[in-house]
């Protein structure tokens, strides 16, 4: 299509062309085919993060308790670490203490075995 347009100065341009804007240039789409695309292409985000959002929540979940127990196992380690923790008095106490390590170390393998599940769902769900 062509028309005549002024050009900067006032000076008219003959023949100069004119864009079309009822479509788009990348796509070649309308304007009301471009929304409907656009709003297609939101429901598709909305319903992956609604997949995905109760996966990313266990993950976190998992995480905090996870980190939790990984915080106990070290303040164990480090009190077996002691010397004291090996005298007649603290017999007891040391028995305790590897009892629950031990407890420590049983949940916190649990747990790192659901969040490698949890992992692998939401990357099969990012594909």
């Amino acid at each position: 299509m062509h028309q005549q347009v002024k050009a900067p100065g006032g000076t008219e341009a003959k023949g100069a062309p004119v864009p079309d804007l009822s479509t788009s240039p990348r796509t070649g789409i309308d304007g009301s085919g471009r929304r409907t695309q656009k709003r297609a292409e939101a429901e598709v985000r909305r319903k992956s993060y609604a997949a995905k959002k109760p996966l990313e929540d266990k993950r976190q979940k998992l995480e905090k308790e996870m980190a939790v127990l990984n915080r106990e196992k070290s303040d164990i380690e480090t009190w077996l670490a002691q010397e004291d923790a090996y005298a007649e008095e603290n017999k007891t106490l040391m028995l305790d203490f590897l009892k629950r390590q031990g407890e420590v170390s049983d949940s916190i393998a649990a747990l790192e075995w659901q969040w490698l599940d949890v992992q692998q769902k939401l990357e099969e769900a990012t594909t």
